[in-house]
């Protein structure tokens, strides 16, 4: 009897032994792989298709079947290309960089995995492995699961659960299903410049950049001895950085806008900044990921062609369209700079809200994908670089409506224009441009509903605002880089008055996706470019 007991205890021990200690798997720095990325909050998946050569420091992204894509080509100078859909051709962007630029990891590193044995994903016996991150005395975790085909390194899915980078308060699934992996699959020739970028558009803008910000969210690193401070970020956003000294740059970026932002609260009673998502990015990075090419609009000449129906002290002291249903759902234009195709589609909303008490969600893809300033003349609009929100409407309105998100859903990227007349929700008939002056918006959004406006947002006040009234005494009220909303007015209890506006960044910034904007002295242009639509009575 004590024998079998014995006997049994070993067998235990050594199959436990067997499962600690099972290899990790490797990689060589040459392979081609093809998966499909599953995003929370984004109906769609994408697929991608990745050619990697850290070797010669080259690497190739492919979204959407060839829809777009990003080449580095790596050097002491880095060239960076990426190709976007504008409208119904393709364009280049050539970027250069004076450093050798960090290829996007699409595996993780496994060095903190544990193998947990195996199981089936996808119809398949896998080996999987697996890391749990939680910060010390608290519940916050984040699970992390990489799985490949028993007994090799063929990958087959990595999974995620914890808090991601764009709504911290909330538990998000990520899933990278991978469907194809070739080691030393590369060849020269998958990194040769496309010919579209022959002679591409020069840009200061790293748009290569936007497509890697998604899988540092989630794919984990082997952290340095952190900050406690910059671990409860990093395990709250889900952030991971793809070496250590590129840890150790975000950490030092971290800890100077924590320092700013506790000085800045020391020293301001009216509005209050805090750590937000943006917290490990630099402001340079933060206008180019998240804000527009400044554009400059006349200010204090600015006349428009709408008509005031009250007097300014006949108007309520405070004004939401939230209390009525009539201001849109927050949502969350990713990284990509599609603020004025949100700012459109909500005031588009507002008004069929208003019209119909019923509130649609309209594609803000579409308005991307088939308004391109080489369709549409006159209008300078450019997908994820930027548009116009006047002409936009203008556009939409030449287009002939505009359709569902479930229709047409959002990528986060440009695409192909992909406009059905038939699906089309509701029509422009025209839009109303609002005088630059206080009396005529509040009457207009006390009037007509939520406006599209723009404002000048790249200040770091802005980018970690989350209560109070704002006032950035270094706002420009004419250089313009952020589309956004007007949902309302009020008076703080300090008795300043202030423009309600909804932001596109998630419910994650500010005061859950809003901000309370002083009207004092048109600060950072809330007046200066006002627009809303009237729909077309006959298509309502």
């Amino acid at each position: 009897m004590k024998i079998s007991i014995i006997l049994i205890v070993l067998a235990l021990f050594v199959c436990c032994n067997l499962t600690e200690t099972k290899a990790k798997p490797t990689y060589p720095t040459q392979y081609k792989l093809s998966f499909v990325l599953s995003l929370p909050k984004v109906p769609e998946h994408q697929p991608i298709s990745l050619y990697h050569d850290e070797k010669n420091g080259r690497q190739r992204l492919d979204y959407y079947d060839g829809l777009g894509e990003d080449l580095l080509i790596g050097s002491s100078n880095s060239d960076q290309y990426t190709v976007r859909v504008a409208q119904d051709k393709q364009i280049c962007y050539h970027w250069k960089t004076n450093s050798t630029a960090k290829l996007t990891a699409v595996i993780p590193d496994l060095t903190d995995f544990t193998y947990i044995g195996e199981k089936v994903v996808r119809g398949q016996q896998v080996d999987s492995y697996q890391y749990i991150d939680c910060v010390k005395d608290t519940k916050v975790c984040n699970t992390y699961i990489y799985s490949t085909v028993v007994g090799t390194n063929y990958p087959v899915q990595y999974w995620f659960l914890g808090y991601d980078s764009i709504f911290g308060s909330h538990y998000d699934q990520y899933v990278i299903d991978y469907y194809e992996y070739i080691p030393s699959g590369v060849k020269d020739s998958d990194f040769a410049i496309p010919s579209i970028c022959k002679n591409p558009e020069e840009t200061k803008r790293n748009t290569f950049g936007r497509n890697s910000l998604l899988f540092k969210k989630i794919l984990p690193s082997r952290k340095a001895a952190l900050d406690e401070k910059f671990n409860l970020f990093m395990n709250k956003y889900g952030k991971s950085y793809s070496s250590q000294s590129e840890t150790l740059k975000r950490q030092k970026i971290f800890l100077d806008n924590h320092q700013y932002i506790e000085n800045f609260n020391k020293e301001n009673s009216h509005m209050k900044l805090a750590i937000n998502h943006f917290a490990d990015l630099t402001l340079e990075e933060y206008k180019n990921y998240y804000l527009l090419p400044k554009r400059t609009v006349v200010s204090d000449e600015y006349s428009g062609n709408y008509v005031k129906n009250n007097l300014e002290e006949s108007l309520p002291e405070s004004w939401d369209w939230r209390d009525y249903g009539a201001s849109p759902p927050v949502k969350d234009q990713s990284v990509c700079g599609s603020c004025w195709a949100h700012s459109v589609i909500g005031a588009i909303e507002s008004q069929y809200y208003l019209a119909t008490g019923s509130m649609p969600n309209l594609s803000e893809q579409m308005v991307m994908d088939c308004t391109w300033s080489t369709a549409v003349p006159g209008v300078a609009n450019n997908g994820c670089e930027g548009g116009d929100e006047p002409g936009t409407f203008e556009a939409l309105k030449d287009l002939g409506g505009v359709m569902d998100e479930q229709d047409y859903p959002y990528l986060g990227m440009d695409g192909y224009c992909g406009f059905d007349q038939d699906k089309v929700v509701t029509k422009i008939d025209s839009y109303t441009n609002v005088s630059n002056n206080q009396a005529d918006v509040m009457d207009a959004v006390y009037t007509q509903g939520v406006l599209s406006i723009a404002i000048d947002a790249a200040h770091e006040s802005f980018m970690f605002y989350t209560s109070g009234v704002y006032y950035e005494p270094k706002c420009s009220s004419t250089e313009l880089d952020h589309a956004v909303l007007l949902s309302g007015y009020g008076v703080s209890p300090e008795g300043e008055k202030y423009w309600l506006v909804r932001n596109s960044w998630s419910i994650n910034w500010g005061d859950q996706g809003y901000v309370k904007m002083s009207m004092k002295g048109n600060n950072c242009g809330v007046q200066s470019e006002v627009v809303y639509p009237t729909l077309a009575r006959d298509f309502i």
